[in-house]
């Protein structure tokens, strides 16, 4: 019974996290109680980087400028999930321009344009006719 417990917890969890992801720009407050509302540590390993990553993105939308570029940064050192990675460095792009430092805006797109040159996973010809814009 409580294998079963636990796995609805696991499977409500995981639906609210793709359901405050989907809305995260359309109903940011929404987005905001669903992600308040999910237990970290019922995630998959898989999911915690995209948690993680839409609570930065949170902070940074509810106007927590310092607190998302730490959690950003952290994301990033820390994540081996190249499209979470990417999306953060894109996120943090955008904080950096909120706080007019510039010189770290250009090192991000550098690092971003860096990542989508090495990493072997990222052979989409869709993404590579997308960094030529950075």
């Amino acid at each position: 019974m409580f294998f079963l417990r636990e796995t609805f917890a696991d499977e409500a969890n995981s639906s609210q996290l793709f359901k405050a992801d989907e809305i995260r720009t359309s109903n940011p407050s929404q987005s905001h109680v669903l992600l308040e509302n999910i237990d970290e540590a019922q995630l998959r390993h898989s999911e915690k980087a995209l948690y993680q990553y839409l609570i930065a993105l949170n902070a940074f939308m509810n106007g927590d400028v310092q607190k998302a570029n730490i959690l950003l940064n952290q994301l990033i050192g820390n994540t081996k999930d190249t499209n979470v990675k990417l999306r953060a460095l894109g996120t943090l792009l955008s904080v950096y321009a909120a706080s007019n430092d510039w010189l770290s805006a250009l090192q991000t797109v550098n690092i971003m344009n860096d990542h989508l040159d090495t990493d072997p996973s990222l052979k989409n010809n869709e993404i590579n006719d997308n960094k030529k814009i950075f």
